[in-house]
C-alpha cells in the first residue's frame, strides 16, 4: 500500500500587502467597531424600597393619627414611588399597623393608625 502524501499549502500574501498596511486595515476596521462597543452612561435614581417606605410611614403615623392617600403619594417625583408607597401601606394594612377608609368611590382614602 501507498501511503498518502500531504502537502502543505503555504500562504504567501501579496507583496503589496505589508505589515504597515495590515496594521492600518486593522486599524480602520477597530474606527468602524468604535459606536458599537462605546459605553453609554446611564444614571440611576436610587429608589426606597417597600419596606424602607413602610418605616418612614410607620414614623410619621407615631405623630400623626391619620393622613390622606394623596398626602403621601403627592410628592412622589416617579410612579415607582407611588407604586412603592402603595405596597408600603398595603404591607402596613395586612400587618394591621394602619387602616383605610374611602367614603365613595374615588375620594381620597384616609389612613389612620391602628392602636
Amino acid at each position: 500500500e501507498r501511503a498518502a502524501v500531504v502537502r502543505q499549502k503555504e500562504f504567501l500574501p501579496p507583496p503589496s500587502v505589508t505589515p504597515t498596511v495590515l496594521r492600518d486595515a486593522f486599524n480602520a476596521v477597530l474606527k468602524r467597531l468604535e459606536p458599537f462597543f462605546a459605553l453609554k452612561q446611564t444614571s440611576m435614581e436610587r429608589v426606597v424600597s417597600v419596606q424602607e417606605r413602610m418605616k418612614q410611614l410607620q414614623d410619621v403615623f407615631v405623630t400623626r393619627a391619620q393622613l390622606m392617600f394623596h398626602d403621601i403619594v403627592g410628592g412622589a417625583t416617579s410612579k415607582v414611588e407611588v407604586v412603592v408607597s402603595f405596597l408600603a401601606l398595603l404591607e402596613l394594612m395586612k400587618q394591621r399597623v394602619v387602616k383605610a377608609v374611602q367614603g365613595d368611590s374615588f375620594h381620597d382614602i384616609m389612613i389612620t393608625r391602628s392602636d
